[in-house]
């Protein structure tokens, strides 16, 4: 059933205008292009809580592993400071590091303005947390915490940080 569901989604974007304009979160998105993202991403994640629910070991490939974070990164950290007002509690509290280890990532969340800024790049941050890029993608999505990850700095600003990046 779930190969149908993957041909059907298919079947459906594939003819879609990638310019075309369709309901997106945020203002200015391009719509078919992060819909067909959005869905192969929620699909990984929920893989993983099945494999999980049932203890058996789940793995992504690594291109996957990479364009879920990029994805966390560029849209959803956005779009969680858009709908969750326990979220913009943050604001202010400094920056976040993130270092995908096996992809060679590096990112930061700055919190020390009005929104959230999302820098590609490392920059000094109150707290870090490094690990494989998956890892990292299922502490955001709070699917595991961050033991066995290395954190430094504000540990507990960290923790803060993840428990309000509820999606």
């Amino acid at each position: 059933m779930a190969g149908r569901g993957a041909a059907l989604l298919a079947e459906t974007m594939l003819p879609v205008d990638r310019r075309a304009m369709i309901a997106v979160l945020r203002p200015g998105w391009p719509g078919p292009d992060f819909w067909s993202r959005r869905m192969a991403h929620e699909t990984v994640m929920h893989r993983h809580d099945a494999f999980e629910a049932l203890g058996l070991p789940f793995e992504v490939d690594e291109r996957v592993a990479y364009d879920a974070l990029h994805e966390w990164m560029t849209a959803i950290v956005h779009i969680i400071f858009d709908l969750r007002p326990a979220a913009s509690e943050l604001l202010g509290s400094g920056r976040f590091y993130f270092e995908a280890t096996d992809t060679g990532q590096e990112w930061t969340v700055d919190l020390r303005g009005s929104a959230p800024m999302v820098l590609q790049d490392r920059k000094k941050a109150v707290a870090k947390l490094r690990g494989p890029a998956f890892d990292l993608v299922l502490a955001l999505y709070q699917r595991r915490g961050t033991e066995g990850l290395r954190v430094s700095g504000k540990a507990g600003l960290m923790e803060q940080f993840l428990d309000a990046m509820r999606f």
